[in-house]
């Protein structure tokens, strides 16, 4: 994917932000969410499965003893 962008520089020359096309912008944004969603799945890979109801029992162990 070519991206067509534009600077803003300060008076130093130093490069302070990219503009892109909006639409560049939101290919680039669903690329990111794409991947972090892919990244949170990898991470939970090995997690351990518990039931709807264990949960609720962790929860509200959890809820009355956090006060």
């Amino acid at each position: 994917m070519e991206l067509t962008k534009s600077f803003v520089i300060d008076n130093a020359g130093n490069i302070q932000s990219v503009i892109l096309d909006y639409e560049q912008f939101k290919k680039v944004e669903e690329i990111l969410l794409d991947y972090g969603i892919t990244k949170a799945m990898d991470d939970t890979v090995n997690d351990i499965e518990i039931s709807s109801e264990d949960a609720v029992k962790v929860f509200t162990n959890f809820e009355k003893n956090s006060w």
